[in-house]
């Protein structure tokens, strides 16, 4: 107890109250900028992200286009808004073909001759050239002695008649 001449140090209860809650509203307010700031930055992210990925997309589409021969028919009008490109994957040389012309094997390849399943090829036969799809790419075997050790030997779908030994062969992929 505190004589009356004398002071005391220190708050008083309601003091310490006051200031505790004016605390606490200033926190609660720094909170709330911290997360606007958050979703602000979230939403430019993706608008930004949104924006990469158009510029790349249409970066490939141009390419695709402007490598597109649209007398051999590798751009095609699939439907209202929609056009379906045959993307080059990559070219070599024909060194002949099995009996039955539905291997094929490479040599001198250049390009992403990551072909599969659903890829085409564009190959000179006897028939003239004939865009196949592609069933497998395989390692040289001896249904196409041709093929060096190493080599590749893509696997048709259908069998095209006379590959021509030395003829170009380009691979495709298409896009939607």
């Amino acid at each position: 107890m505190s004589t009356p001449g004398t002071s005391t140090r220190g708050f008083s209860l309601p003091e310490l109250m006051v200031v505790l809650a004016l605390g606490v509203l200033v926190v609660f307010a720094l909170q709330q900028t911290v997360v606007s700031q958050r979703q602000f930055y979230t939403a430019q992210h993706d608008v930004v992200r949104r924006h990469e990925t158009t510029r790349v997309a249409l970066a490939v589409l141009t390419a695709a286009l402007r490598e597109a021969n649209l007398d051999r028919g590798d751009a095609v009008v699939a439907g209202p808004g929609t056009v379906r490109v045959r993307m080059p994957l990559g070219a070599g040389f024909a060194c002949g073909a099995d009996d039955a012309g539905q291997r094929v094997g490479l040599t001198v390849m250049e390009g992403r001759w990551a072909s599969g399943v659903g890829d085409s090829v564009l190959v000179l036969g006897s028939v003239g050239w004939t865009a196949e799809a592609v069933a497998a790419l395989e390692s040289s075997g001896p249904q196409v002695p041709c093929v060096p050790a190493g080599g590749t030997v893509v696997r048709l779908v259908r069998a095209v008649p006379g590959v021509v030994p030395g003829s170009a062969v380009r691979a495709f992929r298409s896009h939607v």
